[in-house]
């Protein structure tokens, strides 16, 4: 893989094409969402303020998940079963995850699954379904349906970070 080097506002950011994974500046790794090398100190900024407003949904995030080790048999009135212990703990996994970049609203759902779900102000919508043996995916916009009944969580976490590319890139 070549090593190539962009300069915007004198902040170098190296980067490996194709790689989705990091970029370096100024000795810290900050994540490529949908191709973004340029960064700005507003667009730094305001990767910061994100970061931490993630950091902290992260740690919601967990005590949700532990909250629905108390659902029992039933618990939203439909039959719906108990959520399984290791399916929890798989999304704690997942949520704890460094790839997992940002944070979902999570749900229990009556199939014995935990929803991760992701939704933007111009309709953007993105739902992730955990079961014990696999994901599914659902996304919509405004022109565009997918639904892929079984992902892998990298694919999956693609989908999630240009879901929210927006945030880290210039308009």
């Amino acid at each position: 893989m070549n090593l190539d080097s962009k300069t915007a506002n004198n902040v170098q950011i190296d980067y490996i094409p194709s790689s989705d994974t990091s970029v370096i500046i100024r000795e810290d790794v900050l994540p490529v969402y949908a191709g973004c090398f340029y960064v700005d100190d507003e667009i730094l900024k305001s990767f910061t303020e994100k970061l931490t407003q993630e950091t902290f949904k992260r740690i919601e995030n967990i005590r949700i998940l532990e909250s629905f080790k108390i659902l029992e048999d039933n618990w939203d009135g439909y039959n719906a079963p108990a959520i399984d212990f290791y399916l929890i703990e798989k999304c704690k996994e997942i949520v704890n995850s460094f790839a997992l970049h940002i944070q979902p609203d999570i749900f229990p759902t009556g199939r014995n699954s935990i929803q991760f779900e992701y939704e933007s102000d111009d309709g953007k919508y993105l739902e992730i379904e955990i079961f014990l043996d696999k994901m599914s995916l659902y996304y919509t916009d405004n022109e565009t349906e997918i639904d892929n009944d079984n992902i892998s969580f990298d694919k999956a976490n693609i989908f999630i970070s240009k879901f929210h590319s927006q945030f880290f890139c210039n308009p």
